[in-house]
């Protein structure tokens, strides 16, 4: 299948949604707030069941499930390969937003990887 010539992305989230944007702008963002991330956080690693119940309780567990889940981040070692023949993406994030963090942390990643590849 070939690559598509270019790709956007609005508000990209990545896990674990750790950065200072979510506790500095939670008050400002109107999608997105503390309480949000962990429940896509717990969505993200299938840490909630089709009822919308957690299953892993300990924060220690779901926290390394966080940190080291390939099928939930962009930035899991294993997905980075992917970057190098990433199209051009343009990616819209606010300052205001919760999600600004991921968003510099995946752009960051990107351009590593992507160098020459334009």
């Amino acid at each position: 299948v070939p690559l598509p010539q270019c790709a956007v992305t609005m508000s990209s989230w990545d896990v674990p949604s750790n950065g200072d944007s979510y506790a500095n702008n939670r008050a400002r963002d109107s999608l997105m707030d503390d309480h949000t991330g962990v429940i896509w956080g717990n969505f993200a690693v299938g840490n909630i069941d089709f009822d919308g119940n957690v299953i892993v309780h300990d924060e220690q567990q779901f926290d390394s499930n966080m940190n080291d889940n390939m099928h939930a981040s962009y930035l899991h070692p294993n997905n980075l390969w992917t970057f190098e023949r990433f199209p051009p993406l343009f990616m819209s994030v606010s300052q205001w937003e919760c999600v600004l963090d991921d968003s510099v942390r995946v752009k960051n990643e990107m351009d590593k990887y992507s160098q020459g590849n334009e």
